[in-house]
């Protein structure tokens, strides 16, 4: 399995608190959840 770097994609006080941010990375569409239990990301719709 090949690894990469991780990379920055939206400081945290830019995220929508409690809530889902969409960002732009690359040709990429993401949603950034601020969940209770951390701070995830998928491909947004």
């Amino acid at each position: 399995m090949k690894t990469g770097k991780w990379q920055d994609i939206i400081s945290l006080d830019e995220l929508e608190k409690g809530d889902v941010t969409n960002v732009k990375f690359g040709t990429k569409d993401l949603a950034v959840y601020d969940a209770k239990d951390g701070i995830f990301v998928s491909l947004s719709r």
